[in-house]
């Protein structure tokens, strides 16, 4: 038996009514992941931490990168170290409250 879902992405809709709104939520959502995964970061040398940054790629597009090439293996572990989660843990809140001011400013069109 096949499973079918319709989605409705009604972000290029929100993005045109709600230009200013918008950039400021992807804007605090890049801030809200760097302020969380650097908060989560374990911290030897601070190197890890220090190495989150936000960049902005355009008015609705943002990064967070971890530039420590090592950062994989403390978020997930290796088969010789315990995963030490810092990166999921601020991509799932920044997802949730990203997700809850698009909703607010869909509940105006």
């Amino acid at each position: 038996m096949a499973m079918t879902g319709v989605v409705f992405n009604r972000f290029p809709e929100i993005a045109k009514a709600f230009p200013e709104q918008l950039h400021n939520a992807v804007v605090q959502t890049t801030e809200i992941i760097q302020e969380l995964a650097q908060s989560n970061a374990p911290v030897r040398t601070g190197f890890l931490r220090d190495s989150i940054t936000t960049e902005m790629l355009g008015d609705f597009t943002g990064t967070v990168t971890v530039g420590a090439s090592y950062g994989v293996y403390v978020n997930y572990g290796t088969r010789f170290m315990a995963a030490q989660p810092f990166w999921n843990v601020a991509l799932d809140e920044g997802r949730a409250r990203f997700e809850a001011a698009l909703a607010a400013m869909e509940s105006f069109l």
